[in-house]
Order: structure tokens, then sequence, then C-alpha cells
């Protein structure tokens, strides 16, 4: 017999042994596929009942009258009608939540000192904005209240969404959804110095830092700033430091001269870097600048509980403010940064400590485009217990 007979006749052969298999065959085989199920007897729970069906034993609780099971279809639809089965459900499926870290916060650093313990707690930040968004999930849970400056009541909503962006940069919770602040578990008040279009007069500003050093705020952030000096905005930022409080300020996005208040030495000026540790086209820069941190393309909260991407000093700013948190919430006393031995972090010795720890990135050294580096978080936190 040819080779192509041969062939001929196995295909056929093949094809009449599908044509002779019982319709039912392909339902049979699916009514035996064994399914994943959770089985809820109204007494105790009976394994050898289920085993009777054919079914695969995974769990047999003890705190609820349960036995998670694969069973094939009809065992199920079978034990359905047994009396001393509640009911039968399929085993549902989960996934873990995770916060997404924003690549600012990685690049400082921030995440290696979480994972030591460190994540802010007990340190209280005051954000001079344009307010909050305080019922936005990510920052709710560290809200400790604020007041408007602008509209001068005790809501400081935030209109615009800057203030919102900034404050989750700062102190966004590890809760499992959005994303997560450089110190987590800070907690913020939301100083509302500017209105809806982002403007606000020195005034205000200096009426937020009064607030915020009455309230017993440790840190004052201000993404904010304006191009002419002012004797009694230097004065009031002054004087906040001389009480101990730990004053962070944007350096600007024009691309010149630092502004102000981030040019008085009592701030800590802060200028933005990309993705790839160089300074940005348009930020800021001068002798007064002191660290560089992350600030284009920088992900954070946004009101009515969403989340954007913003870039400017703005947004590299919070990420020092989050890592003074961070170091402020570590014991000081008895090291030898505590060089007034008072067993406090003052504002000179946060400085002193960031600034030796910072990675030194630019010309060698402190210079005008980056200060003394890029503000590093689990350096400045190394070797320091939570408080």
């Amino acid at each position: 017999m040819s080779r192509k007979k041969t062939t001929l006749l196995v295909i056929i052969s093949i094809l009449l042994s599908f044509l002779a298999m019982p319709a039912g065959a392909v339902q049979e085989d699916k009514n035996n596929e064994k399914v994943p199920v959770l089985i809820n007897f109204k007494g105790k729970t009976n394994a050898e009942l289920v085993k009777s069906h054919g079914g695969n034993i995974k769990h047999e609780y003890t705190i609820i009258p349960a036995i998670a099971a694969e069973l094939p279809q009809k065992a199920i639809d079978a034990l359905s009608k047994n009396p001393n089965i509640d009911f039968i459900e399929l085993d549902g499926q989960a996934q873990i939540l995770a916060d997404e870290v924003p690549w600012g916060i990685t690049r400082i650093n921030a995440t290696t000192a979480h994972s030591k313990g460190i994540k802010g707690t007990g340190i209280k930040v005051a954000v001079l904005d344009t307010g909050i968004d305080y019922t936005h999930p990510d920052l709710k849970a560290n809200y400790l209240g604020g007041y408007d400056f602008v509209n001068k009541d005790k809501d400081p909503m935030d209109d615009h969404s800057h203030g919102t962006h900034v404050a989750g940069t700062v102190v966004a919770a590890s809760n499992g959804i959005g994303v997560l602040g450089a110190a987590p578990q800070a907690k913020i008040y939301a100083v509302k110095v500017a209105d809806k279009s982002g403007y606000c007069s020195y005034s205000n500003i200096i009426a937020g830092i009064n607030w915020a050093v009455n309230n017993n705020a440790n840190v004052i952030t201000m993404s904010l700033g304006g191009t002419s000096s002012s004797s009694t905005l230097k004065s009031a930022c002054d004087s906040a430091y001389s009480k101990g409080v730990v004053l962070v300020g944007a350096a600007g996005n024009s691309g010149g001269s630092v502004i102000y208040p981030a040019a008085y030495s009592s701030v800590i000026a802060v200028s933005a870097v990309d993705s790839s540790n160089k300074i940005t086209t348009w930020s800021c820069y001068g002798s007064q600048v002191e660290f560089a941190a992350p600030g284009l393309s920088i992900k954070s909260t946004m009101p009515k509980g969403l989340y954007g991407t913003k870039s400017g000093t703005s947004m590299a700013t919070p990420h020092v403010a989050g890592a003074v948190a961070l170091l402020m919430s570590t014991k000081v006393a008895g090291t030898s940064y505590d060089a007034n031995k008072n067993g406090k972090w003052d504002p000179a010795e946060v400085r002193s400590r960031l600034q030796k720890t910072a990675t030194d990135l630019g010309a060698k050294g402190k210079d005008s485009y980056y200060g003394y580096g890029l503000v590093n978080a689990n350096a400045a936190v190394s070797g320091l217990k939570s408080v």
C-alpha cells in the first residue's frame, strides 16, 4: 500500500474516532474539572464527606466551620443539597496592596531609612502653600489642622492643587494605596497663604510662619517665593529658626538667582535635579543653594483623591523637608551630633548632619548648582534610632 494511502487511512481513522466519541464526553470532562471552593458547614466540618465526593482538601479551618477544597462541579451540586452544609462559594482571588514609590523618594534613599523604622514619627511639618486637600486618602491620617490666611478661616482646603502635591511628597501615608511620602508617619499642618491662582503676599507668608511657630511645628516647607527681599520676611524666618524650627524653601524656577525666602541664611535653599542627577535647565542657582533634590516629573497626591505629576523646585523642596523630618525623628541625645548637648535636634545640627551626608554632585564640594549635593535621607539617619 502506498504511503499516501496509509496516511489517508490514518487521518480518516482519527476523524472517525472523534465522530464516534459520545456527544457528552466533552461535557463530562468539563464536569470532572475541579473548582476551588469554600465549603461552609452548619455545624462541625466533615472532611471525609468532602473527600467522598472527590474533593481535594486544601484547608480545614478551626475558627470557622469551613473547608477550602477543590471539587468537580457535579460534587458541588450534590453537596450544596446536603443538609449539613450551609453554603458553598467560589474561592476568591486577592492581591497584596502596595504604595507606588515615586522615583524621587527612592533617589533620596528615604525607603531605606523607613526599613530601619525611621519614618518621621512625632514630627510636625507646616506646609505653607495653597492649602491641602486634607480629605485625600493618602493625607487625612497625617493631617493635624491648619489655617487659611487667604479667606481668614480655619478651613485650609486646597483650591489649586500645588499644596496637596507638596504635602504628598512629604507625608503620603504607607497605607497600601497611592504613593509613598518621604516621612510617612510625620504629621502636617496646612497653612494656606496662597490663593487659587497660586499668588500670595509676603505678609501672608509671614503670618503662616508665625502660625506654624505658635503651633509648635518642627519644620516649615515653603515651595514659593518672590524675587525681592524683605527685611520683615527675613526677620520672621530668622525668628522661627532661633526658636528651633527648620525652614526649607524652593530656590525658584526662572534659571536665575535664588528667590526669597530661600535665599535667606536661615532657610535651606533647594535646587532641582532630573532622574540623571543633573540640574534642570530652569532651576535657580547661586551660593545660597544648600541641597539638590528630585524635581522633574514627580508623582504625588492631587485634590479629590487623585494623583499626578508636577515639576519644579517646588517639588524638590518637600523631598528635603521629608528628609529633615526623618532626621528629627531620631534620638540625638548622647550622640556627637548634639553639639549644644540639649538633647534635641536644633536647626544648625540638622543642617550640619545633612550637609555631611549629602551625595556630592557637580563640582567637588559645595557649589552653586547642587549645594552640598543630593540630600541622602538614609545616610543622614545612619547609626541613629527612632525616638
